[in-house]
């Protein structure tokens, strides 16, 4: 495999859709020295975050933005303490401020501790303590005081808000890590006795690259633009989709929706931000295949990944006719995330569609 100019790893150097040529030359370029807080903040133009909310809320954030606020936060988390290795609590829904606050974790050599702010009080303090996280920024107002970090930040009743934050330096110079040094923690959903924590290397999140190029279809191209309904707090949505499309330097979609799923607000926010990519729980897409019909929308999407449960040939077929884009499924784990994965192009599934089998 030939190096890498820009990107420590990207399947379109190998200029190929032939899988057997994929197996046979790909090899991992990890370095002995990477952080992927640094490797973001390569990127100092164009537009990194587009958020949308159901109450009306828009807004586009640069890299460079991205950048000063992941900044001002590493200088904010060293002001308070957190040293290289320590954990820190994120629980907080898609939004730029998010993005940035995982990013400036990594700069610091600290852990990320991703959590979906769905959480109940129980859950999320079970997560704070045994994790060991001092600081947690949530966007959780109405039960923040229930929540045991010593330090919580957040936009308003915390013991301090982003307008702290954005007091610190916008300047800073990323920890020199080791690929292997943590980066990030999640939990298992706890399936048998308590939720584990699932502590992720710098390099280990640098190798999910190679299945995002894979599932979307070898991307990504120059006009795409990523969006997801995964949650941010799981391993599916923060690590499968945001940061891989802040890795590249390309626009990502934060769709911020307050409660249950909105079939009609799902499109027209994919519409709206001209959506070329696109991942969705096999739930969700066939909440929006039995609600709405996309062909009303001026849609843009060239590939969609699902994964995390049953996808089913009905909703294969479903997505190429009516969403005008291939279905690509992956599985993985917290644990051992990203283990599999299918691509349209590379891979196929003529076969079972014409049995019309169930796809896992």
């Amino acid at each position: 495999m030939a190096q890498v100019a820009k990107y420590e790893i990207d399947l379109r150097i190998l200029g190929t859709d032939d899988y057997d040529v994929l197996y046979r030359e790909f090899r991992w370029n990890i370095p002995e020295y990477f952080n992927m807080g640094e490797a973001i903040s390569r990127n100092k133009e164009d537009i990194a975050i587009i958020y949308r909310d159901d109450e009306g809320n828009r807004s586009e954030t640069s890299y460079s933005e991205l950048n000063s606020l992941s900044n001002q936060i590493a200088n904010f988390l060293s002001e308070l303490g957190v040293k290289r290795g320590e954990s820190v609590g994120v629980m907080m829904g898609p939004r730029p401020e998010t993005a940035a606050t995982i990013v400036g974790i990594y700069k610091l050599g600290a852990i990320a501790l991703s959590m979906t702010p769905l959480f109940g009080i129980d859950s999320a303090n079970y997560r704070i303590q045994h994790s060991g996280a001092k600081v947690l920024f949530t966007d959780r107002e109405d039960i923040i005081r229930e929540l045991k970090a010593q330090i919580k930040v957040s936009f308003d009743n915390g013991n301090y808000t982003f307008n702290d934050v954005k007091k610190s330096s916008s300047s800073f110079t990323p920890v020199k890590t080791k690929s292997s040094e943590p980066a990030h923690m999640l939990y298992t959903s706890g399936t048998t006795g308590l939720p584990k924590g699932v502590v992720l290397s710098h390099a280990a999140v640098l190798a999910h690259i190679p299945w995002y190029q894979f599932v979307f279809e070898m991307a990504p191209r120059e006009d795409d633009v990523f969006s997801q309904l995964a949650d941010w707090g799981w391993i599916a949505g923060i690590l499968d989709v945001v940061v891989p499309s802040l890795y590249f330097g390309k626009p990502l979609v934060a769709y911020n929706r307050g409660g249950r799923l909105d079939p009609k607000r799902v499109m027209e926010v994919l519409e709206d931000t001209k959506a070329t990519c696109f991942f969705a729980p096999p739930t969700a897409l066939n909440i929006i295949m039995k609600s709405v019909n996309p062909k009303e929308y001026d849609l843009k999407l060239r590939a969609i990944a699902s994964g995390g449960s049953v996808v089913t040939f009905d909703l294969i077929k479903w997505s190429r006719e009516s969403l005008g884009a291939p279905l690509n499924v992956g599985y993985g784990q917290t644990e051992a995330n990203v283990l599999t994965g299918t691509n349209s192009k590379i891979m196929p599934i003529k076969i079972l569609e014409e049995k019309e089998e169930v796809i896992f």
